[in-house]
């Protein structure tokens, strides 16, 4: 496994600020976003999902989404099942980054459109770590219902028995579970280190490829988390926000597309291509090479993680050994034939002419 093992944390980045409302856990919901940003994000030109929709849309894939629940904005239509009313917004944000379709007049889309989003909610505050016995709730739900990525783009701090309980159970679903890698505050730990193994945790970026405010080693790789922008609630516009929450959906999107592409690969197997395909210069999130690369160890149908199966060499059959003789002396006799009829072919005309001399005397 990749891991950003360098402290990033103190390595400051000047963040867009999300909205306040985006946390009105108890205040008004966030009003329908009717703004429809035509420009091309910086996030979207980095990871150019475009080049990889040829091979793959993410198709077939489900990515549960578990935080405020998701609003079946126009650029998620069809795609979202489970809850399906966001009041905070933050879960319908962190889904467009993972499966908005293209839209007319719309710069922005999600990584994989193709995608199914499983809306999971366990909060309406986005800004605060939500109970651990709901957090726990959610991903088991999600792993139950047959999601294949689970993006979390909510604090994990002091994650404890119960939490990793859940991460446990989803990975025998054999699902990935995506969490972010963020600093500590306020005395809590960083990501407890039991769930490393377990989970793809990722660190957010800017534009210029420095790690955000809110990042915190140990990350698996780093994902764009600075002015991103994604889809609103309840409209088909758009909204702006930062932090590296929002890193999550970009690693859960290429997460899709891999699986999507690559479907016989295990979760762990999915992870391991995501990481070491980033790119060098600071483990950065590599879409593309994520889908298209060759991997030495996944040559062949076997998993990566198992033991060679020995091989069987079948010995010879004696019965085939007999067909092949049958068949050469077909092909012999076939040969003679055709040279017996080739030397009648000319004897016969010779012996026609002989007899028509014999005649005329």
């Amino acid at each position: 496994m990749v891991r950003l093992i360098a402290a990033i944390a103190g390595a400051a980045a000047v963040l867009a600020p999300a909205p306040a409302a985006y946390a009105a856990g108890a205040g008004p919901c966030l009003p329908a976003a009717t703004t429809v940003r035509p420009g091309v994000p910086w996030a979207q030109d980095l990871l150019g999902p475009q080049r990889i929709w040829p091979l793959t849309r993410g198709g077939g894939v489900t990515v549960a989404v578990v935080d405020t629940g998701v609003d079946a904005v126009p650029q998620l239509a069809g795609r979202v099942t489970g809850t399906r009313t966001d009041c905070a917004g933050h879960g319908t944000f962190v889904a467009g980054i993972v499966a908005a379709a293209p839209a007319d007049g719309a710069g922005f889309t999600g990584l994989a459109p193709a995608a199914t989003v499983l809306s999971v909610a366990v909060t309406a505050d986005a800004s605060r770590r939500p109970p651990q016995a709901q957090l726990a709730a959610g991903i088991r739900t999600a792993a139950a219902q047959g999601a294949d990525v689970i993006a979390v783009a909510l604090p994990l701090w002091r994650a404890g028995d119960e939490l990793l309980s859940a991460v446990q159970e989803a990975a025998r679903h054999d699902a990935l579970v995506v969490v972010p890698a963020l600093a500590p505050q306020d005395g809590d730990p960083a990501l407890d280190p039991r769930l490393l193994d377990l989970v793809l945790a990722v660190g957010g970026m800017d534009a210029q490829g420095a790690p955000v405010a809110d990042t915190a080693a140990p990350a698996d790789l780093l994902a764009p988390a600075a002015e991103i922008v994604s889809t609103g609630p309840r409209g088909p516009g758009h909204l702006a926000a930062g932090g590296t929450g929002y890193a999550v959906p970009f690693a859960a999107g290429a997460a899709a597309l891999v699986r999507a592409y690559h479907p016989d690969l295990t979760a762990a197997q999915v992870k391991r291509r995501l990481t070491v395909t980033a790119r060098t210069a600071g483990g950065v999130l590599d879409a593309y090479a994520a889908v298209t690369a060759v991997l030495p160890e996944e040559l062949g149908t076997r998993p990566a993680e198992t033991a060679p199966r020995p091989v069987t060499v079948a010995a010879p059959v004696r019965s085939d050994r007999r067909a092949l003789v049958v068949a050469a002396y077909a092909v012999g006799a076939a040969v003679a034939v055709l040279a017996g009829l080739a030397v009648l072919a000319v004897l016969l005309p010779r012996a026609r002419r002989r007899g028509r001399r014999a005649v005329a005397r």
